[in-house]
């Protein structure tokens, strides 16, 4: 089995369907077959995926301006919304 059908059935509908990632790999020569040093995979987001994270944070956005009356914020330090300015 290739790293690619596993990755095709681990990540089946997270993974675009089209297109579920890209893969570099880096190589060192050697004196047999090259060596690979690194690889770099770039994912690829289905179109469902992106869609229910979206609807994720806009339904925590919605529970966090209905709690916002309570002191602290859910949120980690560094992720914490600024206030507007001037809109």
């Amino acid at each position: 089995m290739t790293l690619f059908v596993v990755a095709r059935k681990a990540f089946s509908g997270i993974l675009s369907e089209m297109q579920p990632f890209a893969e570099e790999l880096i190589h060192a020569p050697s004196k047999g077959r090259p060596k690979i040093v690194d690889a770099i995979w770039t994912l690829y987001a289905s179109a469902e995926f992106v869609d229910e994270m979206i609807g994720g944070n806009k339904q925590m956005k919605q529970a966090q301006r209905v709690d916002g009356a309570n002191e602290g914020s859910q949120l980690l330090p560094g992720f914490q919304e600024e206030p507007s300015r001037g809109k």
